[in-house]
């Protein structure tokens, strides 16, 4: 999931509108991430320093994306081995870790 934190002054619309940019280079206003799917409120380790941290999720529908990532941080750089969109089935089929953890169920009550 692309993502960061809200800088002073941003919206949680607006910070994420920037975080695709810069992590998967998408290009949107922030009016189009529409409202809040889902939020979360996890504690996790990271380069070992525990981080608590607070989300809310936004779903963008976009014809055939491809994954830029010419924006990443270089800690970012360092610790994504690969990235690719998923369909929800999926997701919700994975034996995989996905984080949030209720990622299927947020875009399953989205699902036309």
């Amino acid at each position: 999931m692309p993502g960061g934190k809200i800088d002073p002054g941003e919206t949680a619309q607006e910070a994420a509108a920037r975080e695709l940019q810069e992590e998967v280079g998408i290009v949107v206003e922030p009016a189009a991430l529409g409202e809040v799917i889902g939020s979360e409120d996890v504690t996790y380790r990271f380069n070992g320093v525990s981080y608590r941290q607070s989300g809310v999720f936004f779903a963008l529908r976009h014809e055939n994306p491809s994954l830029h990532a010419e924006g990443l941080t270089a800690i970012e750089a360092e610790t994504i081995d690969m990235g690719r969109w998923w369909s929800l089935s999926e997701i919700q089929a994975s034996n995989e870790t996905i984080y949030p953890e209720n990622l299927g169920e947020m875009l399953a009550k989205l699902a036309p």
